[in-house]
């Protein structure tokens, strides 16, 4: 008689998987910018979870060098220690072929579904064994793929896309600041001890190095934000340009 050839399944039960370690870690999607930095810190104040292990992407953007410094800068802030901070280059390379071809009518559709899809995938493999809340910079100003109905579809494709995650126990993805505006947001830093945090970071599409150009609709929209929230914008411009 044959002997049996014993599956994964067999051996190993699935309950192992399911958090037995009781670790809850924040898996920050940490882009160096004014909504992630804020959405990391609201969440860690309320889940009362001190575990970090924000995650970087490198996909070719402008802004790169200032932006990763602006992640480091934040983690610093946040206490993060250098070997709890993960990059990963993602080339995007569907969206500059796009870009070389029609600059134009160039959009990096998927990139918030890759992004996340990126952080689940080093979630679920560095630590199948935990709890990891994937967190999202997403406000309620933003649309389409930044939408609430965006995040509840993301946790229905987690569930099936990670083994042993049918109930999200190992990755589950949220959006600290998806009821608030960007101005709420600011307020809410300064309002809670984050403000040199958000001072820290980087919004500007055009330069990679300080100052902010002050011109970009990604700094137009962080003049319009702090002008809103009745808040000093701190933030060094070439020139300020609001619409």
């Amino acid at each position: 008689m044959s002997a049996k050839v014993a599956r994964p399944s067999d051996e190993i039960s699935s309950e192992r998987f399911i958090g037995t370690d009781s670790k809850k870690i924040l898996v920050p999607l940490l882009s160096g910018g004014l909504d992630s930095a804020v959405a990391t810190l609201k969440a860690r104040k309320e889940l009362g979870i001190e575990r970090l292990e924000p995650v970087f992407v490198d996909r070719g953007q402008t802004a790169l060098r200032a932006e990763e410094a602006a992640f480091g800068h934040v983690c610093d802030l946040l206490g993060v220690p250098p070997k709890d901070r993960f990059r990963y280059n993602i080339g995007f390379e569907w969206y500059k072929r796009q870009k070389e071809k029609d600059p134009g009518q160039a959009h990096p559709y998927g990139r918030n579904l890759v992004l996340v899809a990126v952080a689940a995938a080093h979630a679920a493999t560095l630590h199948h064994g935990s709890k990891n809340i994937l967190l999202v910079g997403f406000t309620q100003d933003d649309i389409g793929d930044t939408s609430p109905e965006f995040v509840t579809s993301l946790n229905c494709v987690l569930r099936y896309a990670i083994e042993h995650n049918e109930s999200g126990a190992i990755v589950e993805v949220r959006a600290p600041l998806i009821q608030m505006s960007k101005p709420e947001v600011i307020q809410w830093a300064w309002a809670n001890d984050g403000s040199e945090i958000a001072e820290a970071t980087w919004s500007c599409w055009k330069r990679d190095e300080p100052p902010h150009c002050g011109s970009c609709p990604a700094c137009n929209k962080r003049q319009h934000a702090f002008e809103e929230a009745r808040i000093s914008d701190p933030t060094r411009y070439q020139q300020t340009h609001r619409v």
